[in-house]
Parts: structure tokens; sequence; C-alpha cells
């Protein structure tokens, strides 16, 4: 038992060690998204995790409204992308986005709204819960964890509210003004809808890790505690006596000592 013990507490030490020196290498890199940097929106989040011991991320997006075309016969390859943003747009952003001279030749047009996304490494699997947790009950019920065969554990933070339409086809808009007016509305409500979806989500990791955080520190108090409370000295008991501690010094030599003749 003390063997399997002491395995147990080398095998945490390895996996801590590891964990946290993936985490430093990972934080070091140079973030390589298209963007280039976290989304504004979510820098206070993404910074907050990454302050965490058991936690950092990995891939993020707030969510954002895009228009793109890609290639008719290879989907998501080739993709080329007439409009990205971050932050709620204006109809004339769309329009000056679908000119005859802006549309492509061949395949299609999509408007898309795709909401917040985030990958997040966790050091422990009651860690990953606790957070998995938190995100479907905010509203990000398509979250999930993964489990890596090496014990890497991955929350993906997701919903599904998504949207995506056609709008363009072989250089031909296919929709009218009055739609796109409908469309800017719609997804610009999304995004609006994803970001104080957000910030629950926030609010609620801060208040998670604040309650582990006190309950950590209730624990060491009770640790400390009992390490420091005064022992209550015992009778010593020799033979079935019991010493005074008032007798004297002679008293306590012979008390309950058996006499042979």
């Amino acid at each position: 038992a003390l063997l399997e013990c002491t395995t147990m507490v080398s095998r945490t030490s390895r996996s801590e060690a590891h964990f946290s020196s993936s985490k430093a290498r990972v934080l070091d890199q140079v973030d390589l998204s298209r963007k280039g940097s976290v989304d504004a929106a979510i820098v206070p989040l993404v910074e907050y995790l990454n302050s965490l011991e058991y936690s950092y991320t990995t891939s993020s997006c707030s969510g954002r409204i895009s228009v793109f075309c890609e290639d008719s016969h290879q989907k998501k390859k080739g993709c080329h992308w007439l409009l990205v943003s971050h932050e709620p747009i204006q109809l004339s952003q769309l329009s000056s986005t679908l000119t005859a001279s802006a549309l492509p030749d061949s395949g299609y047009v999509y408007f898309k709204f795709e909401p917040f996304i985030l990958h997040v490494m966790l050091k422990a699997l009651e860690d990953a819960q606790a957070l998995l947790q938190v995100a479907v009950s905010t509203g990000f019920r398509n979250s999930g964890l993964t489990i890596g065969k090496k014990g890497k554990i991955m929350l993906a933070v997701r919903s599904t509210h998504h949207l995506e339409v056609p709008l363009a086809f072989n250089g031909r808009l296919l929709v009218s003004e009055e739609y796109l007016k409908h469309l800017v509305v719609i997804g610009n409500v999304k995004l609006n809808e994803n970001l104080q979806r957000v910030d629950r989500f926030f609010q609620q990791v801060k208040e998670t890790a604040s309650k582990e955080i006190q309950g950590e520190d209730d624990h060491r108090q009770s640790l400390a505690e009992f390490h420091t409370r005064p022992v209550k000295s015992k009778p010593d008991r020799i033979s079935g006596n019991v010493t005074d501690s008032s007798s004297s010094a002679e008293d306590d030599l012979f008390s309950g000592c058996m006499c042979l003749e």
C-alpha cells in the first residue's frame, strides 16, 4: 500500500510539472492566428484563466460576423474573406462588400455569424468538470471535454447559435437590399447576445475560482490550527496506577512499582 501511494504521488508530481512546463511554453509562443492577437472583448477573460494555477487557454474567438467566398469544389479550402468583424456591423459595410466589382466570378459568397469559442487546458479532471458546468449553465450548451492519450484535459466552450446563408453565386447577388437589412439586424442581435453570454460566463468563472481559493484557504487554516493546538497531557498509567504530577520525586519513583521480597 505504501509503495502504491508513493507511486501515485510521483505520477502526480510529474503530471503537474508537465502541465506547468506546457503552460509556460504555450503562453510564450507567438500568436499564429489570422488576427495575430486575442479579441479585445475577451482579453480580460483570457488573461484571468491564464493567471489561474490550474488552467491556460490555447485558442479563442469572441464571436464574429463575416462574409467569405470559397471554391465550390473544396469546402473551406482556399477560402477568401471579404469582411470580418468582431463588433456589430452597418448595412453600408455589407453592401460595399457585395458590389459587382468585389464579388468573385465563381462560387458562392456567404454571410456567417460565429459565436464565442474557447479552448482551455486544465490540470485536473475536477477542475475541468467545474469549468464545464459553468459553461453549460451560462448558455454554452455545446461545450465538452476531451482527454488525450497522455492525460491532457481540454475543455471546448461552445454554443449552437450559428447563422450561415448564401448571398451571391458566380458574381451575381441572390438577395435584395431589404433582405440584407434584416440580415444585418439579426447578425448584430446574435453578436450582442453572444457577448452578454460571455460576460455571464466570465463572472461565473471568477465566482467559482474564488470559492475554490477560499475553500483551500479554509483547509490550510484548519490544518494549521490542528498542528498548533496544545496537546492535553494524559495521565501516565503504570500497572493501573495514576501518577500524580504534584507528588514528590520520591513518590514518582516508587508509585505503581511492585516490591519483590
